[in-house]
């Protein structure tokens, strides 16, 4: 009797312990999609780094692969050959000849306004980003540490 009721506190244990753990993985991308849906939207159409901005056809690259610029940045094309994403990555490049890796985030928000969404990546990586839902255009801030590592604009299918 007594070894069957230690059984089942056992189980009972590892039960919660099992729901826990699935919480745990669940609460992150919840919160980075509630996050994500309920921020306001900002206007991201203008949104230029050089020549590059989303929707420029451009021949002759593959679907879906990063493509690195002669500057050492990146962008992605659809089946259609319109760039889809543009990654910044170095110093030389800017959004709007205003916003680059070197950014603070008060240049950030002082540039794209307070209406900012704020995820963790499964990387580690802190995001901070905009969404345009009339247009589909999300742009994004990675952080490391407090150090801006990545800047991505890019057309989105929902989230």
């Amino acid at each position: 009797m007594e070894g069957t009721n230690m059984k089942k506190i056992i189980i009972f244990i590892i039960f919660i312990i099992t729901i826990i753990i699935g919480l745990l993985f669940f609460i992150q991308p919840l919160k980075n999609q509630i996050s994500f849906l309920t921020v306001k939207n900002t206007n991201l159409t203008e949104l230029k780094v050089g020549q590059l901005e989303l929707g420029l056809k451009k021949r002759n690259y593959s679907e879906n692969e990063w493509i690195k610029t002669s500057n050492s940045n990146y962008f992605k094309v659809n089946n259609r050959k319109e760039i889809v994403a543009i990654s910044l990555e170095n110093n030389q490049s800017y959004i709007n000849s205003t916003i680059n890796i070197n950014s603070t985030e008060k240049n950030i928000y002082d540039y794209f306004g307070e209406n900012a969404y704020h995820r963790v990546d499964d990387q580690g990586y802190k995001i901070i980003g905009y969404k345009d839902s009339k247009h589909d255009i999300k742009l994004e801030f990675f952080y490391l540490e407090s150090n801006l590592e990545r800047i991505i604009i890019s057309k989105f299918e929902g989230f």
